[in-house]
């Protein structure tokens, strides 16, 4: 069963890539894609989706030769070494972690621009005043 939704999901992300409705110049960008395509099975729990899109992203990677790095490959070179690295490193799981979170909305993006908003406000206000204090304190020495 796991083998046939492995194909399935491989060839959803795959065709996305060559039609172009999948951005493929980047590893973050693949696995946000991978991640949205496995929302679409929902019997899937979150750490088998995890697994299953190491899986497919490996094999859409080293393509229909099964090498990285030859002429079939749809992937470009240097997202496939982000992508080694990132699997490498077992980032993918961290990554997808915070994609799921995202989708869920456990962040709340409009708080922490209006947070940022805040602190800019107060850095326009603040550092010409800390500039013209730290100036004049080094005039006197």
């Amino acid at each position: 069963m796991e083998s046939i939704i492995v194909e399935k999901i491989t060839l959803m992300l795959k065709e996305g890539i060559i039609n172009g409705d999948v951005a493929s110049d980047s590893p973050m960008k693949l696995i946000a894609k991978g991640m949205e395509i496995m929302q679409t099975f929902p019997n899937l729990k979150g750490d088998d989706k995890e697994k299953l899109l190491v899986k497919v992203i490996e094999r859409i990677a080293a393509g229909a030769d099964g090498i990285v790095g030859t002429s079939d490959d749809i992937i470009p070179a240097p997202v496939v070494e982000g992508l080694k690295t990132m699997l490498e490193k077992d980032l993918i799981g961290d990554v997808a972690g915070v994609i799921k979170s995202a989708f869920k909305g456990d962040f709340n993006l409009n708080k922490a621009k209006e947070v940022a908003m805040d602190i800019a406000k107060v850095g326009k206000t603040c550092v010409p005043s800390l500039i013209k204090c730290f100036k004049s304190k080094t005039k006197d020495m």
